[in-house]
Parts: C-alpha cells; structure tokens; sequence
C-alpha cells in the first residue's frame, strides 16, 4: 500500500489497480458531452461529441452515433480516423458533411463562443491536467 503526497489519508492499493487497469486507463477521463443542449446540427440525444484525455496531439474530438466513433481535428474540422463504423453510411456522410458547420456555430451552453473555441478549450483543459500531474 502507498499513501498518495497530496492526502496521507488517502491509501492506494498499486497492485490491485495494476491487476485491472491498462496503463492508459488510470488518466482516462472524457469530458462529458461538449454538445450539451445541442438541438440543431449534431442534437444532444442522437449524436455525443466527446474529448479523451488518452487522446495524443494533434487536439480533436469524436463525434459518436448509431454505431459511429470519428474523431476529427479541432483547428481544421478534418477527419483523422475511424474508430467504429456503425452500419448506416448515411448517419457517416451526416457527420462528415456538417462537422465544421457545427464547429463554426455557437455554443448552446456558451452562446459566446463558438463550438470550436469551446473544443479548443476543453482539450486544453483535460490535457493540461493530466501533464501537470506528471
């Protein structure tokens, strides 16, 4: 058992995480939906638009539904990879067709911002994070 620096209340016990966790999976965060509210290109309840804090450079987010995980960079709205393909081509040329309509418009929960700067921000955040407890 090891007591962690920051709660010497805090006990953990390494060997039975390391028996049930993959090295990346002890930082796996994602952030909850960035699409909160969203009624309009990519609606709450039918698509998840998601960041991994596992997730390597350079910045992007998945955009899930009905079987799909495409991730796609940030800054430039380009499709980096395939994660899952579901079985409806259609909801894949939705998705791929809209990404960047959906970056360029404001954010439901911040109408201030736009959805890419809200991206931008969320990746920084959960990224920064996990680098500074290194």
């Amino acid at each position: 058992m090891k007591r962690t620096d920051d709660n010497p209340n805090d006990i953990i016990r390494n060997d039975a995480r390391q028996q049930f966790l993959h090295p990346k999976e002890e930082l796996n965060v994602e952030t909850a939906h960035i699409n909160l509210r969203e009624s309009c290109v990519f609606p709450y309840k039918e698509f998840m638009i998601k960041i991994m804090s596992y997730d390597q450079n350079p910045p992007h987010l998945h955009i899930i539904s009905k079987g799909w995980d495409i991730s796609y960079e940030i800054e430039t709205g380009r499709e980096l990879e395939i994660i899952a393909r579901g079985s409806l081509n259609s909801v894949y040329k939705y998705i791929s067709t809209n990404v960047n309509k959906w970056l360029d418009s404001r954010c439901a929960l911040l109408p201030q911002i736009t959805n890419r700067e809200n991206a931008t921000a969320q990746w920084a955040q959960i990224h920064d994070d996990i680098t500074s407890n290194e």
